[in-house]
């Protein structure tokens, strides 16, 4: 069974038709630059500064990721013949002695007796073996699916979008009205738009930064963390809240609504942008404006 799995936490379509949905994922961390490429993508991860050396080492006791699809060399970024079974077993065994003896280095640079070195730049030389729980959210993932679904895409990215796939394929969007809001990690929330946007979307928030302990926080705590995000100016995970964009209010005078002017764009083909959600308005519009 594969390390990579991926499932939908929020999945909504607005009056128009249009889309968003979030995922949360398990990744291997060295995906994480190929998947930020994709810019029509939110995301937040788990963070290797976060998260203390002895614990990552705990974790790859557990779940250290080792390539499940080996291919021979040859030209070009992609192979397509597999290797024979003794070729990835000794590939496979030589890497758990690479991890090993890595791991052992990581102790010792670590410990507080020793060169208590931070984990900052400790867990880096971890990171070829780490799983990374990743959340995303867009409004375009068709571009998604057919580069990353592509015989040409690398053997891991290729699961993880097929594992996405797969929970997108079962998952029904919730009908919101304008004025309701897209709210990962919140089951129930108010369905007013009371004032700029409901408490509920400060606790989604702070859910969604919490990723990067890769747990999921009480409600007062994920308040906290929100609080903090935006004292600190951290405005990334405030951008998996979303409501649905009304044209006619959004179009009529974009500065009259509660969203930065610099939020809403309107493309050359008419479609209404909350920066980069397609015909939804980010939570980070809101709340960048004022801080």
């Amino acid at each position: 069974m594969s390390l990579i799995t991926a499932k939908v936490i929020a999945h909504s379509i607005s009056p128009l038709g249009d889309e968003i949905v979030t995922f949360e994922v398990e990744q291997p961390k060295f995906l994480n630059a190929e998947v930020n490429t994709h810019r029509v993508f939110s995301r937040n991860g788990s963070s290797s500064r976060a998260i203390p050396v002895s614990s990552v080492i705990e974790q790859l006791n557990k779940t250290a990721y080792f390539p499940e699809d080996i291919r021979t060399n040859e030209r070009g970024m992609q192979g397509f013949t597999s290797v024979s079974d003794a070729v990835k077993d000794e590939f496979v065994e030589d890497l758990h002695s690479l991890l090993a003896f890595t791991r052992k280095l990581a102790t010792k640079w670590s410990d507080k007796d020793g060169m208590n070195i931070h984990k900052q730049h400790v867990t880096r030389y971890l990171e070829p073996f780490m799983m990374q729980k990743f959340l995303i959210t867009s409004t375009e993932v068709k571009n998604w699916f057919n580069l990353r679904m592509h015989e040409m895409a690398q053997p891991e990215i290729r699961l993880l979008a097929e594992a996405m796939m797969e929970a997108f394929k079962v998952s029904t969007p919730k009908p919101l009205a304008y004025g309701e809001w897209h709210l990962p990690y919140v089951e129930s929330y108010d369905k007013e738009f009371e004032g700029e946007y409901p408490d509920e979307a400060l606790i989604s928030s702070g859910a969604c930064a919490a990723i990067s302990y890769r747990n999921l926080p009480a409600i007062k705590l994920a308040k906290k963390i929100s609080a903090k995000l935006l004292a600190d100016h951290h405005m990334s995970p405030f951008e998996h809240q979303a409501t649905p964009l009304d044209p006619n209010s959004a179009l009529a005078n974009a500065n009259a609504g509660p969203f930065n002017e610099s939020h809403i764009s309107i493309r050359l083909d008419g479609s209404l942008w909350g920066g980069n959600f397609h015909g939804w308005g980010q939570l980070r519009g809101i709340v960048e404006g004022g801080h």
